[in-house]
């Protein structure tokens, strides 16, 4: 199957288990963040997702795109746990982006 068919389903699938894990551990606990960690997060992911397509169209091969899809799913989901640990203090949510981090990494490590 095609690379790029692939990589919308691991997203997909991420997100999905994300939400569904988050509603089983921590019930309807809504997380209220601070504007710190908005602001993080608005600035944070979209730099980075410029940041990966800059290197992706500058220094990736072909041989290296599993590798360089490994590389982004620990870089978005290891932000993704940093502003959980950082703005949602006494909650213990960014154990669970760490393992779904850990899952994303397994997916592309098997589909790709």
């Amino acid at each position: 199957m095609d690379n790029f068919i692939i990589l919308p389903l691991i997203v997909i699938i991420l997100s999905l288990s994300h939400l569904l894990l988050r509603k089983i551990f921590f019930g309807n606990e809504k997380a209220e963040r601070e504007y710190g960690a908005v602001k993080a997060d608005l600035i944070g992911k979209p730099l980075l997702f410029l940041m990966m397509i800059i290197i992706y169209s500058l220094f990736i091969e072909e041989n290296m795109i599993e590798w360089f899809f490994i590389a982004v799913v620990i870089t978005i989901m290891g932000f993704q746990t940093f502003i959980d640990w950082k703005y949602l203090k006494g909650s213990k949510q960014y154990i669970l982006s760490l393992a779904v981090g850990i899952l994303g990494v397994g997916l592309v490590g098997v589909f790709m």
